[in-house]
Parts: C-alpha cells; structure tokens; sequence
C-alpha cells in the first residue's frame, strides 16, 4: 500500500502562499486552463474526490495537498490546494468551503 505524506515542515507550509502567488501573478497564468476547481461530490461523481485525486496521481511522492482555513466574517473557511507540475505548472483547488469544525490554525 501507498502511504502519502500526511504533514509537512513549517518551512514547507510557509513556502507555499509564496509559491502560489508567483503562479498567480505569472502573466503566462491562464486560469481557464492553470486553474481547476473541484466543484461536486455529488453520487456518482468519485472521481473528484480528495482519494481519487492522489491514488490518481499514480506517484508515492505525490505533490503536496495544503489545507489553510481564512477567517472572513467571524466565519472560518476551508481552502484545500495542490500545486501540480505533471503539465505546466497547474492549480488544483480540492476544496473551498465555510470550515464544519473549527479549525486549528498551527501557522497562523
């Protein structure tokens, strides 16, 4: 069996809104073709869910999956990204949600 990374160093976790905001800012960005957002887990709809999506990546290194929460509104909200560089380098939004729990922020 597969085992995937479950956490990452601090360093790892503050790099990446940097890493982030270079693609995003890169005027080669395109986000009808840099950016796909997850937008259904409905039945029948599997194969865009978090499990798929890395047992899909057929990689025991796969890229790293960051979970950040944002608080707006006295509200926390749930933002889970993959930075993908099979093609390009590629924006994978998994999810973008009010939080269900409240959420422990350790680098915030």
């Amino acid at each position: 069996m597969t085992k995937i990374k479950i956490s990452v160093k601090e360093s790892e976790a503050e790099n990446f809104p940097d890493e982030l905001k270079i693609i995003l800012n890169d005027p080669e960005f395109n986000a009808d073709n840099d950016l796909t957002i997850i937008k259904s887990k409905k039945h029948g709809k599997e194969r865009f869910t978090t499990q798929y999506t890395m047992l899909d990546e057929g990689d025991v290194n796969p890229p790293l999956l960051f979970v950040f929460g944002k608080e707006i509104n006295n509200r926390q909200i749930y933002i889970k990204l993959i930075i993908k560089t099979d093609r390009a380098r590629h924006i994978l939004c998994l999810s973008f949600h009010y939080a269900e729990e409240r959420m422990n922020l350790p680098y915030a």
